[in-house]
């Protein structure tokens, strides 16, 4: 494997660990209460995008990409 297969391989795995754990407490603080109409958490209605981990992975691949693009273009 080459060494930008590894850092990437180690980016995603990191990227898989946040969302599976971030979902898995937002889950559990959901079981609880049965409301299914409830307020936002004040981070989330601040940053809306930033608190979801799937747009956050969309940004950092995006990122990833143009950066390797830029690195093997020049």
């Amino acid at each position: 494997m080459g060494g930008w297969l590894i850092v990437l391989l180690v980016i995603v795995l990191a990227i898989l660990a946040f969302s599976y754990f971030s979902t898995r407490s937002v889950m559990k603080d959901k079981t609880g209460n049965q409301e299914f109409d409830s307020e936002l958490p004040d981070g989330v209605e601040k940053r809306p995008y930033l608190a979801n981990p799937v747009f956050l992975a969309y940004l950092i691949f995006f990122l990833a990409l143009v950066l390797l693009t830029w690195f093997f273009a020049f």
